[in-house]
């Protein structure tokens, strides 16, 4: 059963999803039971498809390319950006093209994420999932890759805004306040639609 629900989630005709809460500590060992146990390895996985049809390895000695699924605003910090790392390994001090908009990237610090914890390593390899902060002109669903190299992984399709509010400043004056707090938001979750009406 193990083995058949490996292959499933290996040609993603299963999803398994787990019902659990992490305020009473129920359910949070059986599913990393399950994840250390059934689960597929990043390079079980086939080789992800570029926007381009090419095939792209898990492979630690391929081109580097990490793809920002997720972006976090800290206090006092920045914003951290959360990666997986596709191809290649990535170090600190790195310059990385985004394959967005063309902008280069410095790596400066590599996290792995525990809970809230942030604990710095030095390199993450392909497979590996990890973080970094304040990365300038780098947003969710974008690619970052070695010079000399155009690789661009299909974006996340997120799913579309089913409910509209209306909101406005206590006070006139505060318009730009609120936009910027908007604007932050919408870094956090793409699903967020911002119009000014």
């Amino acid at each position: 059963m193990a083995n058949g629900m490996k292959k499933a989630m290996i040609n993603h005709d299963l999803f398994p999803l787990f019902c659990l809460s992490t305020e009473r500590n129920i359910g949070s060992g059986r599913l990393m039971g399950f994840i250390d146990v059934v689960c597929p390895s990043a390079n079980e996985m086939p080789p992800q498809q570029t926007i381009r049809g090419e095939q792209l390895p898990c492979d630690a000695n391929g081109p580097t390319c990490i793809f920002v699924y997720k972006t976090f605003s800290e206090p006092h910090i920045g914003d951290l950006s959360f990666f997986k790392v596709y191809s290649g390994t990535v170090k600190g001090g790195m310059e990385l093209v985004n394959e967005t908009n063309g902008t280069v990237e410095k790596i400066n610090q590599l996290f792995l994420m525990e809970g809230e914890k942030r604990q710095p390593v030095h390199e993450l390899v392909a497979g590996d999932i990890g973080a970094t902060l304040k990365l300038r002109n780098t947003h969710v669903n974008n690619t970052l890759h070695i010079k000399g190299k155009n690789i661009e992984l299909k974006p996340i399709e997120f799913p579309p805004s089913n409910m509209t509010v209306c909101i406005e400043p206590l006070k006139k004056g505060e318009e730009e306040k609120l936009s910027q707090a908007l604007h932050q938001l919408r870094e956090e979750d793409p699903t967020l639609v911002i119009e000014v009406s």
